[in-house]
């Protein structure tokens, strides 16, 4: 038990943080809806082919960015745009996505489109 907590710790140790920020959490229908994710590198090694993905599953909708790297004891921002336009009125959730073949972080927010 002890060591499979131990393993637990440096997982979430050696993950990045992740920080999600949306233009705007209300929309007019035909907008464009914008995401800003940045992720900040601790560690002391590289983190490459990092992408992230915003996903929102009742519409069938996903963007994404490309692929890029995080230099060791540093952060890189990347921005993601979806336009609105011919999609429903409604509250929605998003799943934003940041990962690579080392971690995945997800995390959730709400967007109204009016």
């Amino acid at each position: 038990m002890k060591k499979e907590l131990l393993i637990l710790l440096l997982v979430i140790a050696m993950a990045p943080l992740v920080q999600v920020r949306f233009s705007d959490e209300y929309i007019k229908q035909g907008s464009e809806f914008e995401v800003h994710a940045r992720v900040i590198n601790e560690l002391k090694s590289d983190m490459d082919n990092i992408r992230i993905r915003a996903v929102i599953p009742e519409l069938g909708v996903m963007f994404t960015t490309g692929n890029f790297d995080v230099e060791d004891k540093s952060s890189e921002s990347r921005f993601l745009h979806w336009d609105t336009k011919g999609y429903p009125k409604g509250d929605y959730l998003i799943k934003i996505v940041t990962s690579n073949e080392d971690f995945a972080n997800v995390k959730y927010r709400y967007l109204t489109i009016y």
